[in-house]
């Protein structure tokens, strides 16, 4: 299955949907109570949970409750996330506690200049930090989960900092360093 914790999102990427001016959609969090209706109904057949679609699901303050839920019934959860909703060290140790598989963090250039010009309202030391959060606790706890991407959308105005965001990856010590074009939505 894949759900949408949040429709909304903290920054305002040009070609996101849920940036544009198009608000056929209320704003909207997912209830938790909703979230345990949906495990209680189809937790039994659900073995894999995509937990992202347009909104930024670190906004919904109930994630990793969620998370922790549906990994209880035996579903493997992935999510997605840019990274700038800013992680003390209890919520990066909730995140990772909470039995995550996986988590994909754009990050769409090495330097703040190169990064803001896609991710608008983005900061980059604050993606960086909740990265270097994250791998240093599951680490300290041994755990291989969650599976960490670092993923770089690739455009014309950030190509050349490819080998830059590699070098940053592998200094951060993430599972994966992925590149990706860019998904047009169908008109």
């Amino acid at each position: 299955a894949q759900v949408e914790p949040a429709n909304i999102c903290n920054l305002k990427c040009p070609l996101c949907l849920t940036a544009s001016l198009n608000k056929s959609r209320p704003p909207a969090l997912l209830a938790y109570d909703t979230f345990l209706r949906l495990i209680d109904e189809c937790g039994d057949w659900l073995l894999h949970l995509i937990f992202w679609n347009w909104g930024e699901p670190f906004l919904n303050p109930d994630l990793f409750r969620m998370i922790a839920l549906a990994r209880a019934r035996g579903i493997v959860v992935h999510t997605s996330t840019n990274g700038n909703v800013a992680l003390d060290d209890a919520a990066a140790e909730a995140l990772v506690d909470s039995g995550l598989g996986s988590l994909v963090v754009a990050v769409d250039g090495a330097t703040q200049k190169t990064y803001e010009r896609y991710r608008q309202g983005g900061r980059l030391d604050v993606v960086l930090a909740n990265i270097e959060k994250i791998v240093r606790i599951r680490n300290r706890k041994g755990l291989s989960s969650p599976i960490l991407n670092m993923r770089f959308v690739v455009m014309k105005h950030n190509e050349s900092e490819i080998p830059l965001a590699r070098e940053l990856a592998a200094k951060l010590g993430v599972d994966y360093f992925s590149l990706k074009t860019v998904d047009m939505p169908p008109k």
